[in-house]
Formats: C-alpha cells, sequence, structure tokens
C-alpha cells in the first residue's frame, strides 16, 4: 500500500470514529470533555489532549487527557511564553509541528519544557473572548506525521468542545473571571437580548411596511405620524443595543471572528442605513480611495463602530455635511474619518466622552455609552480611535485599524468593572 492509499485509509477511520461520536449522548460535562480529548488522541496518533485557557501572561489547564502527564495536570498554571499554545492565539490560525526539532517557531520552548514533546498539534477553541483564547491541542513524545485530516478532524472537536465550555469547571487563579464575577449581569445580558430585542425587529418591520405601502394607512394623519414612530423604535434599538454590549464588556465575553472585509462596501452599507434618518437641511457624502488593502478583522464589530460613528454625526448635525472618508496610511493599517459639520466639542470634554455615561451634548438622549463601546472594540481590533474638533464648526472622528488583525488584543476592562 502505497502512502496515498494509507492516507485514504486513515481518513476513513478519522471519518468514521467523528461519526460515531457524533451519535452519542452526554449527561455530565468532565465525561463529554474526557470522551472528545481521548477522541483527539484517537484520531491524531498521539498520547495526550488538553483544553488550556490563555491569557496575556499564563495558561490554565481546564483539561486533559490521560488525567495527568508529565508536569501536566488539570488545574495546572503555565506561563504564558513556555506555551506551544501562544502561537495560536497570536494567529487564530492551527499550530502543526511534526517534530519540534527542526521546526525553529518552536525550538526555543523546549529547553523550558518539562514535559518531552516532540510533535505537536493544536487548533482555537471558538468561545474566545477578548481576554481569553481556548485552544485545544494533542501531542506526542515522538515525532508525527500530521496530515489536513488530522488538522480538519480537531477543529470540528474544537467546535463540538466549544458549546461544552461555559459548563467546564473554571480554573483555578488568583483573580476569578470577571465572567463569573458577573454572572447576574449577564443573564440580564440574555433577557433583554431576546426579549426585547425581537418584539423591536417585528415594529420596525410593520413601520418600514406601512411606509412604503401608503394605500394601507386609512387615516393620513395617521400616516404622517409614522416617520416619528420609526426613529422612536431606531432609538430604542439602539439603547437595547448599547446595554447588551456594555454588559457583554462588563462580563468579558465578548468574542472576535476574522473575517475577509471589503471595507468601501462595508461602509456604502452603513451611509445608505445612517441616510433613512438624515436631516432634510444636511448632506451624507462618501469619499473612499481606490484599491483600498482588503481588511482582515471582525466584520460584525468594525460594521458596529463604524455605524455608532456616523450614527452619532448624523444626530448631531442638523444642517451642512457629513463626510466618510476611508484611505490607506501604508500597507499595514487604514484610516477611516467621519467629519461633520455639527456643533463641535468643547476641549475639556474631547477626553470625557470616552468615558461611561458621558455626553458632550444634550441634544441627543441615551446611556452614554456609544463611544465608550466604540472605544472598547476599536482597542480590541487591535487599532486606535480619536477625534479633533472645533466649537462651532464641527468634529473629526476617526478610527485606524490594521489591515491584518493578527493578534487579539486585550482590552482594559478596568473602567467597566467601576
Amino acid at each position: 500500500m502505497n502512502q496515498h492509499d494509507r492516507d485514504r485509509a486513515a481518513e476513513q477511520e478519522v471519518l468514521e470514529r467523528l461519526a460515531t461520536l457524533s451519535t452519542m449522548q452526554f449527561d455530565d460535562v468532565d465525561r463529554a470533555i474526557q470522551t472528545y480529548l481521548a477522541v483527539a488522541c484517537e484520531v491524531a496518533g498521539t498520547k495526550t489532549a488538553l483544553i488550556g485557557d490563555l491569557n496575556q501572561t499564563h495558561q490554565y489547564i481546564r483539561a486533559i487527557y490521560p488525567a495527568s502527564t508529565g508536569n501536566l495536570a488539570a488545574g495546572s498554571i503555565l506561563a504564558r511564553e513556555d506555551t506551544f499554545c501562544q502561537y495560536i492565539d497570536v494567529t487564530a490560525q492551527p499550530l502543526v509541528v511534526g517534530d519540534t526539532t527542526t521546526d525553529q517557531r518552536v525550538q526555543p520552548l523546549l529547553s523550558r519544557l518539562e514535559t518531552p514533546i516532540r510533535a505537536y498539534l493544536g487548533v482555537p477553541i471558538p468561545a474566545s473572548t477578548a481576554a481569553l483564547t481556548p485552544t485545544l491541542c494533542t501531542f506526542d513524545p515522538h515525532a508525527h506525521r500530521f496530515t489536513p485530516v488530522h488538522v480538519a478532524a480537531l477543529k470540528l472537536l474544537a467546535h463540538q468542545i466549544a458549546r461544552w465550555m461555559p459548563e467546564l469547571r473554571a480554573p483555578a487563579t488568583d483573580e476569578p473571571p470577571v465572567a463569573l464575577a458577573n454572572m447576574s449581569v449577564a443573564e440580564l445580558n440574555q433577557i433583554v437580548a431576546h426579549d426585547i430585542r425581537n418584539p423591536l425587529h417585528f415594529l420596525q418591520g410593520t413601520l418600514e411596511l406601512l411606509q412604503s405601502e401608503p394605500a394601507l394607512i386609512p387615516d393620513p394623519t395617521l400616516g404622517s405620524l409614522l416617520p416619528q414612530a420609526y426613529g422612536s423604535v431606531l432609538h430604542i434599538q439602539r439603547l437595547v443595543r448599547d446595554l447588551v454590549d456594555a454588559t457583554t464588556l462588563m462580563t468579558g465575553s465578548l468574542s472576535f471572528v476574522r473575517h475577509t472585509i471589503e471595507l468601501g462596501s462595508l461602509i456604502e452599507e452603513i451611509v445608505a442605513v445612517a441616510k433613512t434618518t438624515l436631516n432634510p437641511h444636511c448632506s451624507l457624502a462618501v469619499a473612499i480611495e481606490p484599491d483600498l488593502p482588503t481588511l482582515i478583522s471582525d466584520r460584525d464589530r468594525v460594521w458596529q463602530v463604524l455605524h455608532n460613528l456616523i450614527s452619532n454625526a448624523v444626530r448631531y448635525t442638523e444642517t451642512g455635511t457629513i463626510t466618510v472618508r476611508a484611505r490607506a496610511n501604508n500597507q499595514q493599517t487604514i484610516r477611516i474619518e467621519i467629519e461633520d459639520t455639527g456643533p463641535g466639542i468643547h476641549p475639556v470634554d474631547i477626553e470625557r466622552i470616552w468615558e461611561r455615561h458621558s455626553r458632550a451634548s444634550s441634544v441627543a438622549h441615551g446611556w452614554g455609552l456609544g463611544l465608550a463601546i466604540v472605544r472598547s472594540l476599536v482597542l480590541a481590533l487591535g487599532g486606535q480611535v480619536g477625534v479633533e474638533s472645533t466649537v462651532g464648526e464641527g468634529s473629526c472622528f476617526w478610527v485606524v485599524l490594521p489591515v491584518v488583525r493578527t493578534e487579539p488584543a486585550l482590552v482594559d476592562y478596568q473602567p467597566w468593572r467601576a
């Protein structure tokens, strides 16, 4: 049997094993996790598998199979720089090392490892937050040939494990995770998201239908009230969104996914939404540099940041022009500017507007969370945000984002804990 035939036979075995696993039912999280880890070893052909949580300084071993290997056991704490998983955290991609003695990426680690590792395969578990990156990894004291089938199988297992992560016992740390310390807040977050957002979406759709079909409204007086009602629904949705995002940041459970983003199309999409609430005496223009580099980042979070800033400009600008610009600073970063002819911001308020529950003007009403959320999201995306403003002339909010978000940046959550 040649190598191709052996690979095909091994692939078939892996698929059959995963198919069997998918039919199993578990009523205990520890039993489920141990089964998944055992299967990870089985399909990868390695001796050990574990689940670890990686933060800025340490890795916490949540579960391991077999129960202990060398100096590793459930509850063990390792320095971040002594782990292979740090590379997964930086790249957000699987790490495949068939022989650690010949792989230049990990050779500096070998002298510091107490557990002998010659072969290593690790993947991110899609349950990460801005503070923690969970990983599923399997390793062996002997060199090993990993194939794309092994990587794909481990990714599938990681997705299965992700749904058990909230139930898996948290690692013992000097400071308990923020999510555990604020469990009641997280529960409130879910209630708000489900029980308030859903009826609001229904109301929004109904009002959009009525505005697009005037014949459905028998009374012209009622029809004249629709724009005001529609604007009120959008305002409540914005308040709910800010409240949900704020509680998510408080609990440290904000997750990020990497997408390929055509920024010009994204901005045009946001501007089209913003124009529906634009003041009749104000115009909204777009100036996007041609051939912008493709952005690799979290599309939903980038949309949220730009939508918040553009919506702010629309709310605060009664007359004049709002201009959205985007240009490449270089091959590493893209700069987006939202310039308006609104009332401007007093110099003493420039820093304060980024704080929770702060507003520079009483023109708009809300929780005062929007810009605080924008700042936290931009920092988590590895970027920078700021504003230049002149009272009576207008403001220019700017965001600089890396073209490729290679490392899950950590957000300073301390302001949210106050």
